[in-house]
């Protein structure tokens, strides 16, 4: 029996190490699957610096013929700053929301990436930043956070790389409200487990000096 009790702890231990990602709903518009994940990556004087990752999976797209030009995300009430980490071709982060022509330079809290625009339907689309906000104002509730996206029925040639899109051509707007799925970062996962297992070992050779368990015999 108390050899029992001792597998169960060391097991329970060896769980609780394992490092847990929280899962969270996507959100489905005009055929198009968006997810949004955070980890936070570094912190300063009532800051917090959070690498968001945004995808679009476009595939099942609605709109054929149209073309995906700008993504946008808020993730707390205001920005202090923000950089692009990556994303689609040529890239360029204003802040700000979506309006019919694309980023529009309004809307607190967004930052907006307007790109060379992608052909609907397509495949996965996928935009990184890096946002600097106030600590503690980063939206952890459900639909808390927002996302915006803007298609446009541009010519082809050479209107196709333009990255302000024409108003009379919008194609659809999407605005709605999305969870964000926080992600830990991998060095924290690594150390948290690390010190877990090493505790789980020390316990239970701690209940084998103990008498509480014994080692397996040899065969």
């Amino acid at each position: 029996m108390l050899r029992r009790l001792a597998g169960v702890i060391v097991a329970v231990v060896a769980f609780v190490a394992a490092p847990l990602v929280a899962q969270a709903d996507s959100i489905t518009d005009l055929g198009v699957v968006y997810e949004a994940t955070y980890a936070l990556v570094g912190t300063g004087t009532g800051t917090e610096t959070y690498q968001v990752t945004v995808t679009a999976q476009t595939s099942g797209s609605t709109l054929p013929g149209s073309f995906l030009t700008s993504l946008a995300i808020k993730i707390a009430p205001s920005i202090d700053s923000f950089s692009l980490v990556s994303g689609p071709a040529v890239s360029t982060l204003t802040a700000g929301g979506i309006d019919a022509k694309g980023c529009s330079g309004d809307g607190g809290g967004f930052v907006c990436d307007a790109f060379t625009p992608i052909s609907m339907p397509g495949g996965l689309v996928t935009l990184i930043l890096n946002e600097t906000i106030e600590t503690e104002t980063l939206f952890t509730g459900a639909l808390e956070a927002s996302i915006k996206a803007e298609y446009c029925m541009v010519e082809t040639g050479i209107e196709s790389t333009d990255l302000n899109c024409p108003e009379s051509q919008n194609g659809g707007i999407t605005s709605r409200g999305i969870s964000l799925t926080p992600v830990p970062e991998p060095i924290t996962m690594v150390l948290g487990s690390t010190g877990l297992l090493v505790l789980g070992y020390a316990a239970r050779r701690r209940l084998f000096a103990l008498g509480v368990g014994s080692k397996p015999r040899r065969e």
